[in-house]
């Protein structure tokens, strides 16, 4: 490959042997110690890629405990940005799990815990999430990812979030199942894992799906052991099940030049000699005379080193905070905007480079108007920076009636000034998404339809009475929001919105955040099909589900209900963690005027937005319809179930076991919700399969923690009547029902041990009968892999109450996909 021709493969190899602070010293924010093998692990994958030609020099990129997370960060980003055929990540050094099961955090030098009520996150680490998630928007066409370390088995579950088209081109090569830890290794000697690897791969091994099972193989002939003891698996994940994916170089693409193939810590370290090269720029007549005299060969030399642009310095951070439905829109514009004439000096160098990056709508706002003190100070209770991202220099919300709702309470002092001048940005309408067949039978047609949106819901199910109609998450997505005060319009008390509620569920929980994945997720149907609730801009510029779509809809637009009016906020600190220099300040500028001037609007409405006028949502009118959004949607009711036989002795303790399952969940109820917890285990014969643990009614989340320690308790001799247990389950919600609408879910814990004890498929036949007929959600969280499969016995439950069966096989995790469920049906530890 040319050294001078654009690098289509680019790596990342990263390997932390050394941490600042260790558990001996540092109990409670401490690591348990360096990994000396680290760094061994990545001069040996290094060599191992040198010796079969895969990436050349400059695109092989290490970083080590010398590396901060602004520069490990600069360099997975660079590798992103080159990469057009195969992107590779390695890491090798420690891991510490999120305790619901959300992150994986990967901690650099100066790495620390940081403990909240009861989680735990770390300080100068890197986000497994975040990494996926930026090579997975690049336009690598293969990424492999590497990941010795403890529980590294937990990126399978990350890598599920995102969209199909960037998951497919993904494959993962995992040391260590989720919830297991390695051996740290000695100095002077690799990993097992690593070392295999790198063996396989030098004896010409290149087939990733191969790599995976010659290496299962000789972990379980080599009787590779976890840190805890146990046996020890190797991982390895498809993104796309059928494609081949090889460590095998790509054939070159066209030149770029030096600075664009220069690393950000080449061009830092490159940057002492600038001065030197800006000075031979200036005094070069007379070193032309010098070699003019020498003859051609030398002044060819020179015109080399004249016409060769010299390293730049490290271009300076904009942090834009946007909204979900926004993200990939904004993203677009300021990679755009990366690139213009705008953003680079008189030498050509890039001055600055925005990272884009978004959060739920109402948390956002509440961060401004609560909590933005804690951006700079964090608490156990408020961490920003922990939930949203760090301090942004810009805001753009999806409408512009969020930087009133952001106004400190009480009007009070904030380190976080908004803008009183918020700049308007293209807008789109909210339009009801109707399939093609449906609106034909409905004698609705594309554009203003003259109707409310609760007319049109009226004509929706006039001629089909089952028909769905479905809207992102209020409390996540603007767009969510907007749509309920649409529905919600006319309707003066809760029992009216509560049944406009059930007007556009459709049982599938939770909601999606943008329009996008809201679209994916709609039923296909070739005779008529779900309709939705999203922005104008989505059905103009398509969104890839990655499959073949058989239902073409349609953008009807209810009559006075406002859109998204995306507004450009400026965000200036009294205290910023990245303070505005001169250059900072100049290109803030110049971003600003660039996206609302010509260029960036256009930007906007190449991707579906409009020019035009469009109704806008008030502060005031946003707030009150949340408000009544929770009221319509809550307080809820759960009864829990917990299989307490002594065959869950395995799946008890610890953050994923049954015990850590329901501390998680309880975190989605609040002090209005109502919840009951049973233990699940008797003799045979009993008359009660089950006993209480917690009884019906609202419960303060320490004192239900307290009583699950003390009473929720394994028992000796006893098995579980899993199929009586639901049905007396099911029973008793349907009695505390009657009197009201709240929402109601009945959860069950089992390792599915006692599912067949005599009589088991009559049993399993009228419990499915009775959820049907009741219509009561039932989530069953089962630690056994395969349990959730087509037509097994939970799965057939679960169906047949319109829940969700959930097993180790199901993307994402059991602790986050439970807590998910129950957060649906609860108000929150916060309300």
């Amino acid at each position: 490959m040319s050294g001078r021709g654009e690098m289509p493969d680019q790596a990342l190899l990263i390997g932390v042997s050394r941490y600042e602070y260790h558990l001996a010293k540092n109990q409670n924010f401490g690591l348990p110690g360096d990994i000396p093998a680290a760094r061994t692990n990545v001069e040996l994958m290094k060599s191992a890629f040198q010796g079969i030609d895969l990436f050349p020099d400059a695109a092989l990129r290490v970083c080590d405990h010398t590396h901060s997370e602004e520069q490990v960060l600069a360099e997975l980003k660079a590798a992103a940005n080159l990469a057009r055929g195969l992107l590779l990540f390695y890491y090798c050094g420690h891991a510490m799990p999120h305790l619901r099961g959300e992150e994986l955090w990967l901690p650099l030098y100066r790495g620390h815990a940081v403990r909240g009520e009861d989680s735990i996150d770390y300080a100068n680490s890197i986000r497994l999430s975040r990494v996926l998630e930026r090579l997975g928007r690049s336009r690598a066409q293969r990424v492999v990812v590497v990941l010795d370390c403890c529980y590294a088995g937990t990126a399978e579950a990350l890598l599920a979030r995102l969209p199909d088209a960037r998951r497919r081109k993904f494959t993962l090569l995992l040391g260590v199942q989720s919830n297991r830890r390695v051996d740290a290794g000695t100095s002077g000697t690799p990993t097992p894992y690593t070392r295999e690897l790198a063996a396989l791969l030098s004896a010409g091994h290149r087939d990733t799906r191969d790599l995976a099972q010659r290496i299962a193989g000789i972990a379980a002939e080599q009787k590779w052991t976890t840190y805890e003891g146990s046996a020890r698996e190797t991982v390895h994940v498809a993104g796309d099940p059928v494609a081949a994916a090889r460590l095998e170089p790509t054939a070159s693409v066209p030149e770029r030049g030096l600075r664009e193939r220069l690393s950000p810590l080449r061009r830092a370290s490159a940057d002492r000699l600038r001065g030197v090269f800006v000075w031979l720029r200036a005094h070069l007549i007379v070193v032309a005379v010098v070699l003019a005299g020498l003859g051609g060969g030398s002044y060819a030399l020179y015109r080399a080193i004249a016409d060769q642009p010299f390293s730049c310095v490290p271009a300076q951070e904009i942090r834009l905070l946007t909204d979900p439905e926004l993200e990939e829109t904004v993203r677009a514009a300021a990679d755009t905007f990366e690139g213009t004439p705008a953003n680079k000096d008189a030498d050509g160098c890039l001055l600055g480079g925005v990272t884009v990056y978004s959060a739920p709508a109402d948390q956002v706002v509440q961060a401004f108007r609560k909590d933005a003190a804690a951006w700079q100070d964090p608490t156990e209770e408020a961490d920003p920076g922990r939930d949203i991202g760090p301090q942004p220099d810009v805001w753009i919300p999806a409408t512009s009636a969020e930087p009133r709702r952001a106004e400190p309470v009480d009007g009070g002092a904030s380190p976080a000034e908004l803008s009183d001048r918020p700049v308007a940005l293209p807008v789109s309408p909210i339009v009801l998404a109707v399939p093609e067949a449906v609106a034909t039978k409905a004698g609705l047609s594309a554009g203003p339809s003259g109707r409310t949106l609760g007319e049109l819901l009226t004509v929706l199910h006039g001629v089909e009475a089952d028909s769905v109609v479905r809207r992102t998450d209020p409390e996540a997505a603007a767009t969510g929001l907007l749509a309920t005060q649409g529905l919600y319009t006319g309707l003066d008390s809760v029992e009216e919105r509560k049944r406009a509620e059930r007007r556009i569920s459709d049982g599938q929980r939770p909601p999606a955040t943008t329009g996008e994945k809201l679209l994916c997720e709609l039923p296909q149907s070739t005779s008529g099909g779900a309709s939705a609730l999203v922005p104008a801009f989505r059905l103009k510029k398509g969104v890839d589900c990655g499959r073949p779509e058989t239902v073409h809809r349609i953008a009807v637009e209810p009559n006075g209900m406002p859109g998204l009016d995306p507004v450009f906020v400026q965000v200036q600190w009294t205290r910023a963690d990245n303070p505005f220099t001169t250059t900072r300040q100049k290109i803030l500028k110049e971003f600003k005027l660039w996206l609302t001037g010509p260029e960036g609007r256009d930007q906007f409405t190449r991707l579906g937005f409009e020019s035009g006028g469009i109704d806008r949502a008030s502060a005031a009118g946003l707030d009150a319809v949340l408000a009544e959004y929770r009221k319509a949607t809550g307080p809820g009711r759960v009864l829990f179930l917990v299989d307490t036989s002594l065959s869950m002795s395995s799946h008890w303790e610890g953050d994923g076991g049954a015990l850590g399952l329901l501390r998680a969940s309880f975190k989605g109820l609040g002090v209005k919700d109502e919840y009951e917890v049973w233990s699940v285990a008797s003799k045979d014969g009993a008359q009660r399969p089950y006993s209480t643990v917690l009884s019906m009614g609202s419960h303060r989340p320490e004192a239900a923690r307290k009583a699950l320690d003390a009473k929720a308790q394994l028992r000796r001799g006893l098995e579980a009547d899993p199929y009586r247990a639901l049905g007396r389950a099911v029973d008793t919600m349907a009695t505390y029902g009657q009197d009201d609408d709240r929402p109601q879910l009945i959860v069950f814990l089992t390792d599915d041990e006692d599912g067949r004890r005599p009589g088991w498929q009559q049993q399993l036949d009228d419990l499915t009968d009775e959820t049907r007929e009741q219509g009561i959600p039932v989530v069953i969280a089962v630690f056994a892999r395969g349990a959730c499969a087509d037509g097994t016995p939970d799965r057939r439950v679960t169906d047949a109450a319109g829940g969700r069966c959930l097993d180790p096989d199901a993307p994402g995790t059991l602790m986050k996909d439970l807590a998910t469920e129950v957060a649906w049906v609860g108000m929150g530890e916060e309300q």
